[in-house]
């Protein structure tokens, strides 16, 4: 099991240098879903391609959902650029927790999204899907899965958490070290997202 040095090396990398490497982002992403909620032996992959008009690369993380512990899956989605002294910058994500391993399925349970630049206007940046159903007749004409709550964009470590608190999944790690590596990974990305806010507005 991935140790806290080890998470706390590798956020270090990630979050402190001003040309993180990608593969360390993925490797870090990587060790938190093993401590806690992926099937052993399952694990995020990585691609890289050219991004001509930033002179960047634009990185995407996964390619089909993850198998989670419980034979559920993880649909992780994640575009980001980096390098030539550019901070790590997320621009897509998408979380879906859900019954099958279709990319495209529609047995979802919840959905987080995030698109620094909206397609449809109508769609809040950062949005939570939940697919269920309503308690009280005539709330809406439109079916609750199709409903974008605006949310803040989550964090991988909060998501983990809630896959583990909310829907009974249980962490891999038996010796209880998980919940605290995940609460110092969370904030370092959170003093990270601080530090490049201070940066843009100074």
């Amino acid at each position: 099991m991935p140790s806290l040095n080890e998470v706390k090396s590798l956020s270090k990398k990630v979050f402190e240098s001003s040309r993180a490497n990608p593969a360390d982002f993925n490797e870090l992403l990587n060790k938190l879903l093993t401590l806690t909620v992926a099937a052993d032996g399952h694990r995020l992959s990585l691609r890289r391609k050219p991004k001509a008009d930033l002179g960047l690369i634009a990185n995407r993380i996964a390619d089909k959902p993850l198998l989670l512990n419980n034979g559920r899956f993880l649909k992780f989605l994640m575009t980001y650029t980096c390098g030539k002294g550019t901070p790590l910058t997320i621009t897509y994500s998408c979380f879906q927790y859900q019954c099958d391993e279709d990319r495209h399925s529609n047995r979802f349970i919840f959905r987080y999204d995030y698109n620094i630049e909206p397609e449809d206007e109508s769609h809040p940046a950062a949005h939570l899907q939940i697919n269920g159903e309503f308690n009280e007749k005539n709330v809406t004409s439109k079916k609750l899965e199709d409903i974008r709550f605006p949310v803040v964009r989550p964090s991988v470590e909060s998501l983990i958490l809630l896959l583990i608190d909310g829907f009974g999944l249980k962490a891999n790690d038996q010796t209880g070290e998980w919940r605290k590596i995940l609460e110092y990974s969370e904030n370092t990305f959170r003093e990270y997202q601080a530090k490049k806010l201070i940066h843009l507005i100074s």
